[in-house]
């Protein structure tokens, strides 16, 4: 398993479309595994890369086993790509309910774990707001949190504004194959797409029982590296590549469907 991340996080620039991100990101794939099949997945916009990155991959003759995107929309047609006041009033007011809602949701049990998360991922968020404020006081400079360079500034609020406005800007052509989209089981009402990505073998949209910003913090990320498991052993088995005879699982040998799950 690898993970691809931004050139900006490293002091490179960031490409300035999501064609020439997912470009250097299918090199970098070619020289590690040449070979395939590939399983390709990403996180909001980063499901939007691992969609191109896919569609690039399958041009060069190449084959791809499982593309998912989890929390990825079609932002090019989303209310997102042109914000406003009320767009953002909106947006804040859903997070601050989404958050209170993902907590209750669980068992006391798990609260404690589920706070635990949300508290590793702020430790990382506060370098996106190091850069907002460095954004609105120009002369006060970032500290520098490149893992390659101390004396390198990292302005991960920039990264992060360029990649939303890559995301904006890209127009996603059909799918040849099959994607998986896992989303929450509300949306923010300004990720809400006038047009659906689209796939010639299907998209199929796996509703998760939680709400947005949940699915990637314990305990839900074990319910959706589950399906994600499911759904890579039934892209493996489609191209012959994942032995249906005499392998064991879970289920007691019967095939696993994604939404048996859910």
């Amino acid at each position: 398993m690898y993970g691809l991340n931004s050139p900006g996080v490293f002091g490179e620039p960031v490409p300035e479309t999501i064609e020439e991100m997912a470009g250097r990101f299918v090199e970098d794939i070619l020289e590690v595994c040449p070979d395939g099949p590939y399983l390709l997945t990403g996180y909001c916009s980063g499901g939007t890369i691992a969609l191109e990155v896919a569609q690039q991959l399958i041009a060069r003759g190449k084959k791809v086993a499982f593309l998912s995107g989890v929390e990825t929309y079609n932002w090019g047609t989303a209310q997102s790509s042109q914000l406003n006041n009320w767009i953002r009033f909106v947006y804040s007011c859903q997070r601050f309910d989404f958050h209170f809602r993902n907590f209750w949701l669980l068992p006391w049990s798990h609260k404690r774990e589920f706070v635990r998360s949300k508290l590793s991922a702020l430790a990382v968020r506060t370098r996106v707001w190091r850069g907002m404020l460095a954004n609105l006081w120009p002369g006060r400079k970032a500290k520098a949190t490149s893992p390659r360079s101390a004396s390198t500034q990292i302005n991960y609020a920039e990264i992060w504004r360029q990649h939303d406005a890559q995301a904006d800007r890209y127009r996603p052509k059909t799918y040849p194959g099959k994607m998986y989209l896992f989303r929450p089981k509300q949306d923010y009402r300004s990720y809400v797409a006038k047009v659906e990505l689209q796939a010639e073998q299907g998209i199929e949209v796996i509703r998760m029982p939680v709400y947005p910003a949940g699915l990637m913090v314990s305990p839900f990320v074990s319910q959706l590296a589950e399906l994600f498991e499911q759904g890579i052993r039934e892209g493996l088995m489609e191209l012959d590549c994942y032995p249906s005879e005499g392998s064991s699982d879970a289920s007691g040998g019967k095939p696993l469907r994604l939404h048996e799950a859910v």
